[in-house]
């Protein structure tokens, strides 16, 4: 079994030499996803992403990530690109931790993060300002910071999840056994408040809603590889 995370659903169109593709492997369950964020220092003026934004307008602004490819970036630059239609510079750090102090120290102008990658304690702690998350609805961890629809930018959502997968030849009743032992395993209240307080959402679904569900995120978020026009060997 294979368990890793949303770059498999983006690698499928971002990465040109994989040795593999999507159709290789069968999907077991989809376990948590928590949504993509952005976050900026406790000196910046802005409190939310609205105002951010009304602040950026005729602006040049920037933005660090985790790395280039990373699903944060892809977001943040498609937001600003297709959506927010703003010039915002990307500045790729090796890993979570340099950016997210970065961001602290206000050495950038916005984080783009997951809630999970660090941020929604960062927040909670009062060294970050959450402005926004682009989910369906705010997030339970920081139920103050707003969505990106109520900043005025509704239809777009996008978030890192964790999945579990086996190769594509496994047998569907081999698939379905695996999955009904996560699915029970993420119904534990203790297992599903502790991925909450960490600024995840459990998820529930049969080995078919999961597929699915895997399927739609490599086409969505091969859409906003394809319109950046981003590739890597």
């Amino acid at each position: 079994m294979l368990v890793t995370t949303t770059a498999l659903a983006i690698n499928e169109t971002l990465r040109a030499n994989k040795g593999y593709s999507a159709s290789d492997i069968k999907t077991i369950a989809i376990v948590a996803s928590s949504p993509e964020a952005l976050v900026t220092g406790t000196g910046n003026p802005a409190n939310n992403l609205a105002e951010f934004m009304q602040a950026a307008k005729g602006k040049s602004i920037n933005f660090g990530s985790a790395g280039v490819g990373s699903g944060s970036h892809i977001a943040a630059e498609y937001f600003f690109k297709e959506i927010a239609k703003i010039s915002a510079v990307h500045v790729p750090f090796q890993g979570g931790a340099p950016a997210m102090n970065a961001t602290i120290g206000s050495q950038i102008d916005l984080l783009a993060t997951t809630l999970g990658g660090g941020a929604a304690a960062q927040i909670a702690g009062g060294k970050l300002k959450g402005l926004g998350v682009a989910s369906a609805k705010p997030a339970a961890v920081v139920p103050n910071v707003p969505t990106y629809a109520e900043a005025g930018y509704p239809n777009f959502e996008a978030s890192s999840w964790m999945g579990v997968f086996a190769p594509a030849n496994t047998s569907l009743e081999i698939v379905g056994k695996l999955n009904a032992t996560i699915e029970e395993v993420m119904k534990d209240p203790q297992l599903q408040q502790k991925l909450t307080s960490i600024g995840f959402d459990p998820i529930n679904g049969s080995q078919a809603q999961a597929e699915s569900y895997f399927r739609a995120e490599v086409e969505k978020w091969g859409k906003m590889v394809k319109t950046l026009a981003l590739s890597i060997n």
